[in-house]
């Protein structure tokens, strides 16, 4: 599905998620529901969480937008941990494990810890995955010392001490550069009112490298740092709470 517009929410529980998806059903928008799809009691067999819900925009006000899709995306923290990690290998080993492609004992790896997750959450189990609890540690654990799995998410987590800029004004712009041979992350911050500039630097930067896979070039427009951070967890690869997770998983 080709959705136009989206949106997520990172709720503390699962629990937490449906109730969010439920007050949005519950309510009294116009715009229509065109689809749910409930991933948390129903997990994909990647391994993949979450609550979906896809409205149709109805709106008497602003007919430009009539009709368009927006997915909404409900999320635990738990899950979101989980899916910022798959996505933070896949960028730095170059496979695309968010549409299950790629190194196949990764894909086995993360579909199995969303598994322990469940087990915290006390929700259905992903499929094709024990439902034993030491046999899953143990098929986990393998997997781990095969793929050397802690070292691999803690050399990830160097980037948050990568170069950037200390100070940033409101609105302003910052033109980030992800160098995943190197493992570094830096940036060139612009004012406000320098978006022109911005822009054209952000497009010379992306010509440069258009060829070069191991160089990532995105341009944001943040408040703080902090703010950016949060925004963009898989860009720092901000994976504490995961790695925490498996060690304990493993141990």
């Amino acid at each position: 599905m080709n959705d136009i517009g989206g949106c997520r929410a990172i709720v503390p529980t699962a629990e937490d998620a449906f109730r969010v998806g439920i007050g949005l059903l519950d309510s009294r928008i116009r715009h229509e529901l065109v689809r749910r799809d409930d991933y948390i009691d129903r997990p994909r067999d990647t391994g993949y969480r979450g609550l979906h819900l896809v409205y149709r925009y109805v709106s008497d006000r602003n007919p430009h937008w009539q009709g368009i899709k927006t997915e909404i995306q409900l999320r635990s923290r738990l899950q979101h941990q989980w899916a910022t990690a798959v996505e933070a290998i896949g960028l730095f080993t170059g496979d695309d494990l968010k549409s299950n492609l790629g190194d196949v004992r990764w894909l086995r790896f993360f579909a199995l810890m969303s598994s322990v997750i469940t087990r915290i959450e006390t929700s259905p189990v992903v499929p094709e995955t024990p439902t034993d609890k030491t046999q899953l540690k143990r098929e986990i654990k393998h997997l781990a010392e095969e793929l050397d799995a802690e070292t691999q998410l803690a050399m990830y987590a160097t980037l948050a001490s990568s170069r950037l800029p200390r100070q940033s004004r409101s609105n302003s712009l910052l033109v980030l550069e992800l160098n995943l041979q190197l493992r570094e992350i830096s940036g060139l911050l612009f004012r406000p009112n320098d978006s022109e500039a911005a822009s054209d630097f952000y497009a010379e930067e992306e010509l440069a490298h258009r060829d070069d896979p191991n160089f990532v070039v995105v341009m944001v427009s943040v408040n703080s740092l902090n703010q950016l951070k949060r925004a963009y967890p898989n860009f720092f690869a901000d994976l504490s709470v995961f790695r925490k997770l498996v060690g304990e998983t493993i141990a």
